[in-house]
């Protein structure tokens, strides 16, 4: 019995075309199943071992299945960290101090947002966190300077107005 749900199990990995972890969690269990039957002395080694290579074979398939899913999932995020970084260094690269810090400010946290909904490497997402934060920073600094500037003018401008009065004091 315990040879046919095995069969049934081998024949269901074959048909995969894709990696399924509750298969391989099903796998896992057949092999503790088998290990236990023969701990008991259910099963003769020979039987064992036979059992053994059919779900270890089982477990090959899935292993290649899975490696060929992290392959796909690695192209499909490396793609989708080169457009999210692109549009960040594009942000970036136009930005300048008469930009409107608000809207890039927008624009950056809503990048965040669309970077953390899609699925990154762990490296990836951490350097993608880091292009994100250097760019708020950048946002933030030029906030502070340009709220220096802004001061500098105002003082700029009184300071021609007193010059201005004080010439037209002296005429």
């Amino acid at each position: 019995q315990l040879e046919k749900t095995i069969d049934g199990l081998f024949e269901q990995v074959k048909s995969l075309t894709e990696y399924d972890n509750e298969v391989w969690d099903l796998t896992k269990t057949f092999w503790d199943k088998v290990n236990t039957h023969y701990q008991e002395k259910d099963l003769t080694r020979e039987h064992a071992g036979m059992l053994r290579d059919k779900i270890n074979e089982a477990f090959n398939i899935l292993k290649s299945l899975r490696k060929s899913a992290q392959e796909q999932f690695g192209k499909e995020a490396r793609q989708v960290y080169e457009q999210l970084s692109g549009q960040v260094k594009k942000i970036t690269d136009s930005f300048s101090q008469k930009s409107n810090l608000n809207a890039v400010f927008d624009q950056l946290k809503k990048l965040q947002e669309e970077a953390n909904k899609v699925r990154l490497g762990a490296e990836m997402r951490k350097q993608l966190s880091e292009l994100l934060n250097n760019a708020f920073e950048m946002v933030k600094a030029e906030r502070q300077k340009s709220g220096l500037r802004h001061l500098e003018n105002r003082i700029k401008g009184l300071q021609d107005v007193i010059a201005r009065m004080e010439k037209s004091i002296k005429e």
